[in-house]
């Protein structure tokens, strides 16, 4: 991310990436850390979001919430990265990673241990939200799931 996205920006994920020895190297300052066992966690931790967005900082979400089992084919997203921009007008810039499944593998059930290669990545152009509203969030959210679901399909298919 750090090499694709010239820009400061905080990255949001679940806390159990802290137990994750390849992860826990890169994410031991995880500018926001996502209790998702804990409802006031999660909550606080969207709040914290929220002012970050708000004084204007960059946040890097993925919105499956895990690494799926069904590579690389993705999970439907959560809703909570569509919220945020939503709830604060920010553009979301879909960011297509397609070959970190070859690289990590399912990380959550191995040791954490990574292959060596070269990560082959697609920015895609922002989606702008200041116009849009909460009658919205199904549309944006299958909107960034499908920029990022073809653009994967045309690479492995």
């Amino acid at each position: 991310m750090y090499r694709v996205i010239p820009h400061y920006f905080l990255f949001m994920g679940k806390q159990e990436l802290l137990s994750w020895p390849l992860f826990r190297i890169f994410f031991r300052t995880m500018d926001i850390a996502v209790n998702r066992k804990n409802a006031a966690g999660a909550a606080l931790a969207f709040k914290q979001a929220k002012e970050a967005l708000r004084r204007g900082e960059a946040i890097a979400i993925f919105p499956e919430g895990t690494i799926p089992k069904t590579i690389p084919k993705l999970h439907r997203f959560k809703d909570g990265a569509f919220k945020l921009a939503l709830e604060t007008g920010v553009p979301i810039v879909p960011v297509t990673f397609l070959t970190n499944w070859k690289l990590l593998g399912n990380v959550e059930k191995s040791d954490g241990t990574a292959h060596p290669g070269t990560v082959e990545v697609v920015v895609h152009k922002p989606i702008f939200t200041e116009q849009l509203t909460e009658k919205d969030l199904v549309a944006l959210r299958t909107q960034v799931f499908e920029t990022i679901e073809s653009t994967l399909e045309q690479r492995w298919k």
